[in-house]
């Protein structure tokens, strides 16, 4: 681990929080923060009294990207042009919240940009800052945004929305953002570390197999069909009834929700 990834278990809420931890460089993503990031996804990977990682990040900004002295340095070492296969070191980190088996939130605030938009974009639920800033500036500096393009794309906005992103190097705010369909939500910059923990505890409050298998079945249907989503689905399903029977507490459940949805109900087991 390092001191510019800090981890907190809090398990009474069976949550556990990771926070970029590099504030005077706008927590602009090194080897360190690369490293560290990863190393703290793996230490909960397995760790049962967690259901959901939140990320945050101190300072002004969640993250401002690469870090362009780190990344130049990187190009060097691995000679990307004569071996692309090792250029893989920026697309890890998000590469590891897409792959992540428990389900996860990001807190957005300040500048989101490149590599940090590509990190956002990874995770299932994002909570921004309806001041916030996100884009993709690295047509600035001659680049289409490797790697970020990948995220933006598969997002699921429209193409034109995800060229103007890419070419025009002007940022959104965390409200247009949300009504893109970029982020989850958005709301007041002093509201958004207790409404994005509110979030993440509530769901972690559910049953961990119907988390499991629900963030299964949204990984697996997005890539399909509709006939072979819905195929897939009853798979999933069947997979799942191993674990916990949907309907194994119908009366209890009909009790909690007279008079409108309640969402404190919770199935234990």
């Amino acid at each position: 681990m390092t001191e510019k990834v800090l981890l907190e278990k809090r398990y009474e809420d069976k949550v556990a929080v990771i926070t970029l931890n590099r504030p005077e460089k706008h927590n602009a993503l090194d080897g360190d923060i690369l490293d560290g990031y990863i190393a703290a996804l793996e230490e909960v990977r397995d760790d049962d009294g967690i259901q959901v990682v939140l990320t945050r990040a101190n300072g002004p900004s969640f993250c401002s990207g690469m870090d362009l002295h780190y990344l130049r340095d990187f190009r060097k070492e691995y000679r990307p042009l004569y071996d692309w296969a090792k250029w893989k070191t920026p697309a890890r980190l998000s590469l590891a919240v897409s792959d992540y088996p428990k389900l996860t939130v990001a807190a957005v605030h300040g500048y989101c940009l490149g590599g940090g938009f590509s990190l956002m974009l990874a995770h299932d639920v994002v909570i921004a800052a309806e001041d916030a800033q996100m884009g993709m500036p690295e047509v600035l500096r001659g680049s289409f945004g490797q790697g970020v393009t990948a995220q933006v794309v598969k997002s699921g906005i429209p193409r034109k929305k995800a060229v103007l992103l890419q070419l025009l190097g002007r940022n959104i705010d965390g409200i247009e953002a949300e009504k893109m369909g970029l982020t989850t939500l958005s709301a007041p910059a002093a509201e958004l570390d207790a409404e994005s923990y509110q979030i993440a505890k509530e769901l972690a409050g559910r049953n961990p197999a119907v988390l499991a298998h629900a963030k299964i079945a949204i990984h697996l249907d997005e890539h399909l069909p509709l006939n072979h989503a819905m195929f897939s689905d009853d798979m999933v399903a069947a997979r799942m009834r191993m674990s916990i029977d949907p309907l194994g507490d119908v009366d209890g459940y009909l009790k909690s929700q007279k008079g409108g949805t309640n969402k404190d109900y919770v199935r234990t087991s």
